[in-house]
């Protein structure tokens, strides 16, 4: 009888382990979910900071161009030296570019481009000496402990 429920015992003991161990597993894909879904947000925050910061530049950009460009017209109608619109062709193109960044299609070519770098070329992206190991860390620790 002793035996009988050593083993009922150890049945109840492995099932309960196994319970436990499908628990954590369940806790560990929904903790992971939930860290992946965390820098999702994060990310996306960040980056509409980001453009939303360079639509603010697009406004000083462009009212210091038009200021520029219009005293540049003014010198050249005035002077009649046509070197005065030079200048120009700098400002309006960096103008034109910062519109483009804001307000156009230049975050879509980007994600574009980004997107074929990850796909076709990653061997581009890829850190130097690979991924840091464990063994990088405790080797690095280590020289800096002994300084």
């Amino acid at each position: 009888m002793g035996g009988y429920i050593s083993s009922e015992m150890k049945r109840n003991m492995d099932e309960n382990m196994k319970t436990q161990q499908e628990f954590q597993a369940r806790t560990q894909l929904l903790m992971l979910e939930r860290q992946a879904a965390m820098q999702q947000l994060a990310m996306e925050r960040q980056l509409s900071m980001q453009l939303a910061r360079a639509r603010e530049m697009f406004n000083w950009v462009l009212s210091v161009d038009a200021l520029v460009s219009t005293g540049l017209i003014v010198g050249l109608i005035k002077t009649r030296k046509p070197a005065l619109l030079a200048p120009l062709l700098g400002i309006n193109t960096a103008t034109a570019y910062q519109y483009d960044l804001c307000h156009g299609s230049k975050m879509r070519r980007i994600r574009g481009d980004a997107e074929h770098i990850l796909k076709h070329e990653r061997e581009l992206i890829t850190l130097p000496n690979g991924l840091i190991t464990v063994k990088d860390i405790e080797k690095y620790r280590f020289e800096r402990l002994n300084k």
